[in-house]
């Protein structure tokens, strides 16, 4: 199983407390991209893997992270 697909939850999880400790939020989509990829490289780097392939698909990882966030934050302020 590839483990690295916890790399888009630890993403929004790491994004959140940037938010939180008071970044604006036009950043937050920017963070989360690097924030993903320095998730994948650690994850090549401790694996062994190859680092630049996994910090790409950790840049993936980051973008689908901040788009399901933005998705359901706009999902939910539309059903209110």
């Amino acid at each position: 199983m590839e483990f690295n697909i916890f790399i888009a939850p630890i993403t929004m999880i790491a994004v959140e407390m940037a938010k939180r400790a008071g970044m604006e939020s036009k950043y937050l989509a920017f963070v989360a991209v690097v924030f993903g990829a320095l998730f994948g490289a650690l994850y090549g780097f401790i694996y062994k893997g190859d680092i630049f392939v996994n910090a790409f698909e950790g840049l993936l990882y980051g973008a689908s992270a901040s788009g399901m966030w933005d998705a359901a934050t706009k999902t939910l302020k539309e059903g209110k």
